[in-house]
């Protein structure tokens, strides 16, 4: 078992463990689109907390398995990705010494990062939002057009939706303003890329 405690001063050296376990299973399951996604997660929920104390230790540790449920190693048919991402989450807790709060906490961020209502914890709202905000603007479209290669349609239907459903989702009154930045982002891509593809796509 890793020995971690969680007080703000060895926080340096919690994140080297994560860093160095969960990075590894993450980018070994996701390659680089995880990993990165990850990683992005880590620095948007820090930029809508908007100085609010959250508990980092909780975010790090949700960040890198919040979607190893979606990955072909640990996925199940019929059991959605949140549901089983929770479901390894918790297997992985054992080698980590959060306390009892803190492990519901992770259980009830990774199951809810889709959800509307997401629980009673800050970091579960936080981590929704942020999670959210990833898949919409510019990166939102890249992620996308990445994750369904050569089908144009199909990229720029799941684009509209994003667009539709996603701001719904978002709570905080900082990442509502990141929306609506990158929702006119996504305005601009759409009027565009119907223009030059000349409706064939």
């Amino acid at each position: 078992m890793v020995n971690l405690f969680f007080q703000k001063d060895t926080l340096g050296f919690f994140m080297k463990e994560i860093m160095k376990k969960l990075e590894s299973l993450i980018h070994e399951c996701g390659g680089e689109y995880g990993l990165n996604h990850s990683r992005r997660l880590i620095k948007l929920v820090d930029l809508i907390a908007d100085g609010k104390n959250y508990n980092k230790n909780i975010i790090l540790f949700c960040s890198f398995t919040h979607d190893l449920g979606a990955f072909s190693r640990y996925a199940k048919e019929g059991i959605h990705h949140a549901i089983r991402s929770r479901e390894v989450a918790e297997t992985l807790l054992v080698n980590y010494n959060f306390d009892q709060k803190e492990q519901q906490t992770i259980l009830e961020v990774i199951e809810n990062h889709h959800n509307k209502f997401t629980g009673e914890s800050f970091e579960s709202v936080l981590f929704r939002d942020a999670d959210a905000l990833d898949f919409l603007g510019f990166i939102g479209i890249a992620r996308d057009f990445s994750r369904i290669p050569k089908q144009l349609k199909k990229s720029f239907q799941s684009i509209h939706r994003h667009m539709k459903d996603l701001p719904e989702l978002i709570e905080l009154q900082k990442a509502k303003g990141l929306a609506m930045e990158r929702i006119k982002e996504m305005e601009y891509f759409r009027k565009k890329f119907l223009q030059e593809s000349l409706n064939h796509y």
